[in-house]
């Protein structure tokens, strides 16, 4: 799947000239959209808030639908990556409202996660993961598998985030059933990565990185996977008297890279702990 997304990403790219050339701005929009998602899953942020800022520009001088509620989504999304919260409560309602008025439960269970995972990350678990819950529910009743599995991820993740460790186990091992069961491999790996963080934070070290090596032996795993798991695997090393610079040098560019708090704190968090592990 990972040698795919760059594919995908200039098939979109190559849409976006068609649609501009056509002067189609609903569709050049949409590609706006698709590439801002694209571009973060690459670890390319930079082009991500671009094109997740030229998709809005773009999209809301129209008759407003679907695509400017999954627009305004898409900013809550980026938001809450920053940790930007409130920003992301303010968008993810905006998208929420919109399409709901326009009949849009694919927007409706995206901008719910984000709206979860903002209000978790900011110290209200319970609220959050209430909203959490209600988006994947809704994902399981349609059986929309991205939007389930980003469900199942943010539920197991926030939890990791605020060490209820038994709760995110559980939410992280149901969604590695649920995505094995349907071939969706890049979420998999990317909630085995917070599995074994989880686990490596309990002291539970050979599962953590029988978890560890699962991800890092697979070819062409994406950056937002990899800046997940390469902390794990050098706090791993520090602990048990090996050397874990590489792993946590490669950590650090890509999160450095993505400039977002999501993948710089654990990663700094990793190389603090490390370093105190470390033979002096």
């Amino acid at each position: 799947m990972g040698a795919q997304l760059p594919r995908a990403r200039d098939s979109w790219l190559e849409a976006l000239v068609i649609h501009e050339r056509e002067g189609n701005a609903l569709s050049v929009g949409t590609a706006q959209r698709w590439l801002s998602r694209l571009s973060w899953v690459l670890g390319q942020n930079a082009d991500s808030e671009r094109y997740a800022a030229a998709a809005v520009s773009t999209l809301e001088p129209l008759e407003p639908g679907p695509e400017l509620a999954m627009a305004y989504s898409n900013m809550g999304q980026l938001r809450m990556l920053s940790d930007d919260n409130a920003a992301a409560l303010e968008w993810g309602t905006k998208a929420i409202g919109l399409a709901r008025e326009v009949g849009d439960t694919e927007t409706e269970i995206h901008a719910l996660n984000n709206v979860g995972t903002a209000l978790a990350t900011a110290g209200d678990l319970i609220e959050g993961q209430a909203r959490l819950t209600q988006s994947l529910d809704l994902a399981l009743a349609r059986d929309a598998h991205e939007h389930a599995a980003r469900a199942f991820t943010n539920l197991g993740s926030t939890n990791v985030i605020n060490w209820s460790l038994a709760d995110a186990d559980r939410h992280l091992h149901a969604g590695i059933t649920y995505c094995a069961d349907r071939d969706l491999d890049t979420w998999r790996l990317y909630m085995i990565a917070w599995l074994a963080r989880s686990l490596a934070e309990q002291g539970r070290y050979d599962a953590a990185e029988r978890h560890v090596a699962d991800v890092t032996r697979r070819p062409h795993v994406s950056p937002i996977t990899q800046v997940s798991v390469l902390p794990v695997a050098g706090l791993l090393a520090a602990r048990r008297g090996r050397d874990g610079t590489g792993e946590l040098d490669e950590a650090l560019t890509i999160a450095v890279r993505t400039g977002e708090a999501l993948r710089l704190i654990p990663v700094a968090a990793a190389c603090a702990d490390a370093a105190g592990a470390s033979p002096s």
